[in-house]
């Protein structure tokens, strides 16, 4: 589904996402029955009391949902960026951002540190076209930029759950979240 020229966001989503003094990622397309139902964005100045995201700079966020209560959040944050911890992974080019890693299924909870064989293999192709647990892409940044950090991710986690009342990801495959990533575009 491809977005009219105002991306779904209304003018004051899109006026709150330019004040941010940072580059605004925004998908061409999203997969149909998803609609905006939040953007959150957020300055995070020097003076205020750092805190979860607003820790090194600005970040946003812009919620889609379906009707099952999948979320697809397209996010760009400035800091706290540690490493993927997926069971399954897969590289694909994006125009914007250059080579990003998309992984699912994430492994911990054990208290122990994932092995090498836990972690970063290969999904098969059936698995790439049916949704996946906590699919997201790992955050990188701008071909041209030093920061912030890009990223898109599917509900699942506990985090999403109770942060924004997402549901478990019943609508977004690995492939369609590609498919989401390749048609980021900067907003003017």
């Amino acid at each position: 589904m491809l977005l009219n020229t105002g991306f779904g966001l209304s003018s004051a989503q899109r006026a709150s996402l330019k004040a941010l003094g940072i580059r605004v990622a925004v998908p061409t397309y999203i997969p149909r029955g998803f609609k905006i139902s939040q953007v959150i964005a957020e300055r995070c100045l020097s003076n205020q009391p750092h805190r979860e995201l607003c820790s090194e700079g600005p970040y946003y966020s812009i919620i889609y949902r379906d009707y099952t209560n999948t979320c697809l959040l397209i996010n760009a944050f400035s800091g706290g960026v540690g490493g993927g911890d997926d069971e399954y992974q897969f590289s694909t080019k994006t125009k914007l951002l250059g080579e990003i890693t998309i992984g699912f299924n994430p492994v911990r909870g054990s208290g122990k540190i994932p092995t090498q064989q836990q972690l970063g293999k290969v999904p098969k192709p059936e698995q790439l076209m049916v949704p996946q647990p906590e699919l997201s892409s790992f955050p990188a940044m701008s071909v041209a930029q030093r920061s912030p950090y890009y990223n898109a991710v599917s509900s699942g986690s506990q985090y999403y759950r109770q942060t924004y009342g997402c549901g478990k990801n019943r609508s977004i495959t690995p492939l369609e979240l590609e498919k989401i990533l390749q048609s980021l575009i900067w907003l003017n």
